[in-house]
């Protein structure tokens, strides 16, 4: 599906300027206006992964899973597998508690 911007054969210019958190838009109103919504979807998902990056780094500083390999070596797991195994075991293993 094509933006009312690229149907136009419109262009907007975004600045990011890592000084100042604020972005700026310009163009056309209503194509600056049609472009909020899908800036804003990959801003935030970028965030999100941001923060579930740092979180499981944080969990790994506190608890770190392994594996033994075929060779009987013992092998941390990456920080995302490592962060699913702590989730699954507190789920798990402390599902009947009340926090």
């Amino acid at each position: 599906m094509r933006t009312l911007a690229e149907q136009r054969g419109v262009e907007i210019e975004i600045c990011v300027d890592p000084r100042n958190p604020d972005i700026v838009m310009t163009g056309l109103p209503a194509v600056v206006y049609d472009m909020i919504a899908p800036i804003t979807e990959v801003i935030n998902k970028a965030q999100q992964n941001e923060f579930n990056r740092n979180a499981a780094l944080l969990k790994q500083n506190t608890v770190q899973w392994s594996y033994q390999d075929d060779d009987g070596l013992w092998v941390e797991f990456d920080v995302e597998i490592n962060q699913v195994v702590i989730i699954y075991v507190i789920k798990t293993q402390f599902s009947n508690l009340c926090l």
